[in-house]
């Protein structure tokens, strides 16, 4: 399923802390992150400006619509295969009622980091249920399209550099915010399993 988000939608959802990283604006401790990173001495009133400065772009590619932001989702019949480390699914619940042979197999690889003292080395397959239950496997993506357009029209046509950089960073939040937007969706609406 394809899903399109209007870009003043995800806004909440947009995350700051790495927006400063990419400008390589850090705060020292207690000022650390957005928004306490304003009140920092020495790269306090840079991130001001910086910030300032995305939220008058923002807002311009909000109006304009100069970005689109689109998700793709997937909702599966799915279990873990008798080797316990690969999840296979299906395209409908028949097929897996049916006994059908999977469409895909994801291969899931248990944790490889030794831990001292540590005795079960998880997987993300064993998250999913077994063959003679029903579990369901989610997949999405999301996309920030024209966003390397409009960075180029920036640094080719106007040669600004910043601007370009802004663009870039500011589709990044974006297309970070839409995935939040997106997942809450499915768990409230698409896939419904958490309404509330």
């Amino acid at each position: 399923m394809i899903v399109d988000y209007e870009l003043g939608d995800v806004l909440p959802f947009i995350d700051w802390n790495p927006f400063f990283q990419t400008w390589e604006l850090r705060g020292r401790y207690p000022n650390r992150g957005y928004p306490k990173i304003f009140s920092d001495v020495t790269v306090g009133a840079e991130a001001k400006q910086l910030f300032d400065d995305a939220q008058k772009m923002l807002d311009g590619i909000v109006k304009a619509k100069s970005l689109v932001l689109r998700g793709a989702y997937g909702l599966y019949a799915a279990n873990r295969a008798g080797n316990g480390e690969d999840v296979d699914v299906w395209a409908t619940e028949a097929d897996r009622e049916a006994d059908a042979k999977p469409v895909a197999t994801f291969c899931m690889l248990r944790q490889q980091a030794e831990v001292e003292g540590q005795v079960e080395y998880l997987s993300q397959a064993d998250f999913v249920a077994p063959r003679g239950n029903r579990d369901h496997l989610g997949m999405f993506a999301v996309a920030c399209f024209v966003a390397e357009k409009l960075a180029s029209d920036y640094a080719d046509t106007h040669h600004d550099d910043y601007s370009k950089i802004m663009v870039q960073a500011l589709a990044d939040r974006l297309v970070e915010a839409c995935a939040e937007a997106l997942h809450r969706d499915i768990r409230v609406i698409h896939w419904g399993y958490a309404a509330d």
